[in-house]
């Protein structure tokens, strides 16, 4: 099932679809390339590792709307580098490709970037090890997992002495 949002309207519709369509998820990545939209990963209830794009077109005039969706897993592959590659049929759409490989890739090298800024964030300042599970009392920041949050009297972001240290568990 696909549903399309309406800005003027402020409303959302479900729309026809023709081909195989994905399963609803969550943590997917969505794409705008030309005129498709490539959906990719996520999880429904497992992890999944494919790619659909998703075609719309539109006569305004009386209200139809189509949408071909087709699964082009089986058009791509990790190369050595674990970079996204297409293997292609014709030469004609290489050039074509090569664009969508090019965004394709940037795009998750930009979610590596993101996830390693993710995981520096929760991480202990001072082993660089553990994840942080302490929060400095009276200033309240979080910066140390709890074995090297004792060991500090004073707080390395701000520099207020520590009058206690908390222990914190995330769920």
């Amino acid at each position: 099932m696909i549903c399309k949002f309406n800005f003027q309207y402020r409303e959302w519709r479900y729309i026809d679809t023709t081909g195989l369509t994905p399963t609803p998820r969550t943590f997917h990545q969505l794409i705008s390339f030309e005129n498709k939209l490539y959906l990719f990963g996520g999880s429904d209830t497992q992890k999944r590792n494919d790619v659909y794009y998703i075609l719309t077109n539109s006569d305004p005039s009386n209200g139809d709307t189509t949408t071909e969706v087709s699964d082009v897993s089986h058009l791509l592959f990790l190369d050595s580098e674990n970079k996204i590659k297409f293997i292609e049929e014709n030469n004609q759409s290489e050039n074509k490709a090569h664009k969508i490989v090019k965004l394709l890739s940037q795009q998750v090298e930009e979610l590596k970037h993101r996830l390693k800024c993710e995981q520096e964030r929760n991480t202990c300042a001072g082993c660089e090890e553990k994840e942080i599970n302490s929060v400095f009392l009276n200033c309240g920041h979080r910066c140390m997992c709890y074995n090297c949050a004792v060991r500090n009297f004073k707080c390395p972001i701000c520099g207020q002495d520590v009058v206690r240290v908390v222990k914190v568990f995330t769920i």
